[in-house]
């Protein structure tokens, strides 16, 4: 969910595999032809490792290569994905990942349909950020990768919509910096850095009511 200077959402650049960007929050169709468990994983995989057919995506993922199959034509119907010019052939296909980009305040302000779409997907999403920090703990690594990786939060933050924007703009920048300037280095490996913020709301709180006049509160 990329970040412009004016703390908006923008798309990705266009990066050396050469691959396109997505318009701005899909629709609620397109939304809801994504949200699955094993689209999500293989639109990861499409974006991590770079183009795959459906054969090396289910060798990889541990599934039936007549399911990945199925779940790439679902994910190019949508547009998630597109046919990788001049590669393959009749019976074996490569396809690579286009970018998605989701402003949450927005999508949950374009209709009900919209909203229940966007969290249906943005929910899949954020559980399979927790799985990918579940695989990291019980994966083996050398000492110094284990030293280095980092599980930590600030929970005691105090802050309104504006200055957590500020804060969201300023970590943006600094990924932003690290993935330009890539390490070359032959211990470098891809890192996964996940960033949240988002209003804590106590069990002692009570749920405002969106017809008073005001909006609940809301995460970026």
């Amino acid at each position: 969910m990329p970040l412009s200077k004016d703390h908006s959402y923008r798309p990705a650049r266009i990066d050396v595999e050469g691959k396109s960007s997505r318009n701005l929050n899909p629709d609620a169709s397109s939304m809801r032809g994504i949200a699955h468990p094993l689209r999500l994983r293989m639109l990861e995989a499409l974006r991590v490792e770079g183009p795959a057919t459906a054969t090396t995506l289910a060798k990889g993922l541990g599934v039936h290569t007549g399911s990945t199959s199925w779940h790439l034509k679902k994910l190019a119907e949508h547009g998630f994905i597109e046919e990788v010019p001049d590669k393959g052939t009749r019976r074996e296909r490569w396809w690579r990942a286009l970018t998605l980009s989701v402003d949450y305040a927005q999508a949950m302000e374009a209709g009900e349909e919209q909203a229940a779409a966007t969290t249906e997907y943005l929910s899949l999403w954020a559980r399979r950020e927790s799985e990918r920090a579940q695989a990291f703990l019980h994966q083996d690594w050398e000492f110094e990768w284990r030293d280095a990786a980092f599980f930590n939060n600030f929970d005691e933050l105090m802050l309104d919509p504006e200055t957590l924007v500020k804060m969201r703009a300023e970590l943006w920048e600094v990924g932003c910096r690290y993935q330009d300037n890539p390490c070359t280095t032959p211990e470098a490996r891809r890192v996964v850095f996940s960033m949240q913020g988002f209003p804590h709301r106590s069990s002692n709180s009570p749920q405002r009511d969106p017809g008073d006049g005001e909006s609940p509160p809301t995460a970026d």
